[in-house]
């Protein structure tokens, strides 16, 4: 748990022993002063706004003397640690002043800071034991609330029911990590936990790879501060976690001032980390701002785009397979952006595409398809995994169909090679030196194994990509012409005519047609 500064008010009727006091190196040390008073009255009114963790007041004073603030200042739900000052005639006043919950007390006379600062950190000692203690209990009833829909579980839990009464407002956020994380609760109360009096958060363990975080405020008021201090505490703990290689999602609620409202708080969290899925990382979700498609056009996108895969898998056409495969992937992050069962539902329909019987070669062993999928689906956490996982599907399906393993390595390269630079001013001598030949060598070398020229290989592999953009992009031909390195569009159409027995506009009109109906 981070602590701030600890904040103090000095109380005492003679302005030379507060002078005293604040010359003092108090902030080296962690300390600051929050506030003075002349006596217990005015103490009184001031440390409900000042929120002080050490209330240090002279014993003898007018109005309202040490005593009497003690005694007030114990019957507070959340009170300050109290250390009183006292003469050496206040013997019998010390005493009662320890039986009423005084931490400690000094002696005014020939007071060192030395010795003012050594009792300030016996009492900070106490504060943080009753901090832990206090967040351990209320960690405790805060997850059994969440976790039982609002209801407490036990006449136990009762008791300290009487401690949230201190927090006038609260906004629940939630936290998914990966789901092959296994994170420690100490790492997280590290990260996320504050208490900066007024406000306080408390880290609390859901059914896992969910954590929630519960930022309160004792204060009803300065809204606008609670805000930007609950955004910079979630700040803080993303890049913690991030330091140690892990980055949750987070979604939070707007304020809320009843706790009647928290399990209603975190159905909403819930929601909100679908949304999550599909922003930046580090972003914190507090509404609905960006929903994905509603209407039945991207399921009928979706509904083509599986028929166009499954055809296009049963004819082994691999230059198709990656481009649908790119569209699809287009499809789910930036139109239809479903919820995690809906993706999981789209990843199955994905993988029904795929015949059972075509299996890919992984580091692990060979896989079939659907079963590869599936379990990639499964363990996405980020739209950023989903872009990875289409790219792996597609450089996994186009080794299976790379020459077998017969094949010199240096060809395999090559083609590799070729498929990821299409679109750049490559040739022959540029690939032959990518793969340390000599360009007649490899020209031959690259025709023996693969049954064609490598101007050939090329030139087709450049029309496949191009052929998939016009029958699916909106694109102007001069422009396909370019993207896939062909940079003259007469010799380009030329060549698309020749190949397909059709002109690129011609074709895109009858591929429209078909997907029309």
């Amino acid at each position: 748990m981070n602590e701030s500064t600890f904040r103090l008010l000095i109380v005492d009727d003679e302005p030379l022993a507060r002078m005293r006091i604040r010359s003092f190196d108090l902030a080296a040390r962690g300390y600051a002063i929050a506030g003075e008073a002349e006596n217990g009255e005015q103490a009184w009114r001031m440390i409900e706004k000042l929120q002080p963790d050490i209330v240090i007041a002279d014993i003898g004073m007018p109005i309202l003397d040490g005593l009497g603030l003690l005694k007030r200042i114990r019957g507070m739900t959340s009170p300050p640690a109290v250390i009183l000052l006292t003469c050496f005639e206040d013997f019998e006043k010390v005493q009662s002043a320890m039986r009423n919950g005084a931490v400690d007390y000094l002696t005014k006379l020939l007071l060192s800071e030395k010795e003012f600062i050594a009792c300030l950190d016996r009492a900070v000692e106490d504060i943080r034991k009753a901090r832990m203690q206090k967040h351990w209990t209320l960690r405790q009833l805060l997850q059994d609330r969440l976790l039982s829909g609002g209801a407490s579980a036990s006449a136990s839990a009762e008791a300290p029911e009487s401690e949230l009464s201190i927090y006038k407002q609260f906004r629940l956020c939630l936290l998914r990590f990966p789901s092959h994380v296994k994170y420690d609760a100490a790492q997280l109360i590290d990260a996320y936990e504050k208490e900066e009096a007024p406000y306080s958060s408390f880290v609390i363990r859901l059914a896992e790879p969910l954590w929630a975080v519960l930022l309160t405020s004792s204060d009803t008021n300065h809204s606008a501060e609670f805000n930007a201090w609950t955004l910079h505490t979630l700040k803080q703990g993303f890049e913690e976690c991030t330091v140690r290689g892990n980055q949750p999602l987070q979604s939070l609620t707007d304020p809320k001032y009843k706790w009647a409202q928290l399990p209603d708080a975190l159905i909403t969290c819930r929601k909100l980390l679908d949304h999550a899925f599909y922003e930046p990382k580090g972003t914190v979700i507090i509404s609905e701002s960006s929903p994905g498609e509603e209407s039945s056009a991207s399921n009928a996108r979706l509904k083509a785009l599986y028929a166009g895969i499954k055809k296009v898998t049963e004819d082994n056409d691999v230059n198709a397979i990656g481009t649908l495969l790119n569209t699809w992937q287009d499809e789910i992050s930036f139109h239809l952006k479903p919820g995690m069962e809906q993706l999981k539902h789209a990843g199955f329909e994905l993988s029904s595409c795929f015949r059972e019987d075509v299996v890919l070669e992984t580091e692990e062993g060979t896989v079939a398809v659907r079963e590869w999928i599936l379990a990639a689906i499964e363990q996405c956490e980020h739209v950023s995994s989903l872009s990875l996982i289409v790219k792996q599907l597609i450089d996994l399906i186009n080794d299976k169909t790379m020459p077998n393993n017969r094949c010199r390595h240096e060809i395999r390269e090559a083609i590799r090679y070729i498929r990821s630079r299409y679109q750049e001013d490559i040739d022959l001598v540029s690939v032959a030196r990518q793969v340390n030949l000599s360009p007649s060598w490899f020209g031959t070398l690259f025709r023996n194994e693969t049954g064609h020229s490598f101007l050939d290989f090329l030139q087709d592999y450049r029309l496949e990509q191009a052929k998939v953009m016009v029958a699916q992009s909106d694109l102007k031909i001069y422009e396909i012409s370019t993207m896939v390195g062909i940079t003259n569009p007469r010799y380009f159409s030329r060549l698309f005519s020749d190949k397909y027995r059709i002109s690129p506009q011609d074709y895109r009109s009858k591929s429209r047609s078909k997907l029309l109906g």
